[in-house]
């Protein structure tokens, strides 16, 4: 039986990324990557970039929320 590597997330709360919307969730939220790890973030569109910060942390996800529309 092989035993399940525990990753840890490559960010934690408050931290702030500026990362570029790579798809749409079926919920309408945005997904994001960062170092592998899939981040979601709501009033997003594809192909933007956004500051986002990061609100909580689960073992395979991470939820931010937009504090800068990175569009000029």
């Amino acid at each position: 039986m092989k035993e399940k590597k525990e990753r840890k997330a490559p960010v934690k709360v408050g931290d702030i990324l500026s990362l570029k919307c790579i798809s749409i969730g079926k919920k309408g939220d945005g997904i994001f990557k960062h170092d592998g790890f899939i981040i979601i973030a709501s009033n997003t569109e594809v192909n933007n970039t956004y500051t986002l910060k990061m609100t909580r942390i689960l073992s395979s996800i991470g939820f931010a929320e937009v504090v800068q529309d990175d569009i000029e």
